[in-house]
């Protein structure tokens, strides 16, 4: 069964530099950005935020860049080193050129109602 994200914070608390479970985001953090997550509202686990499966779509890498403001809102800029859509690790053949995307910043509040709840720390193992 996939597995979804569970935030541990209330939508209302959440922010930048913070995921949605309250571990610490700064320049240099690992991070999990989930690609087509549906606004957090507090009621349950976020939709979107599989990590297998037809509906596993997230990139992982470093934070580099914390709320640069492209198109309105405040964003993460990530360099990627891993990328899956419905599920499939996808070949990131760019020797020299650094993937880079820009997921809004945890807390943004969205047009369908409730907050960004997409990016998250990944831990050491």
């Amino acid at each position: 069964m996939p597995a979804a994200m569970n935030p541990t914070l209330a939508p209302d608390l959440l922010n930048d530099l913070q995921d949605p479970t309250g571990k610490p985001l700064s320049i240099g953090s690992r991070v999990r950005s989930f690609d087509f997550t549906f606004g957090y509202s507090g009621e349950r686990a976020v939709l979107g935020t599989d990590l297998e499966g037809q509906l596993a779509n997230f990139i992982e890498g470093t934070i580099t860049g914390i709320g640069e403001v492209i198109e309105g809102c405040e964003r993460y800029r990530i360099e990627a080193d891993k990328i899956v859509r419905a599920g499939e690790v996808q070949n990131l053949d760019f020797e020299d050129t650094p993937v880079l995307f820009n997921p809004p910043t945890n807390g943004t509040p969205t047009t369908t109602g409730g907050v960004m709840a997409c990016v998250y720390l990944i831990e050491d193992t």
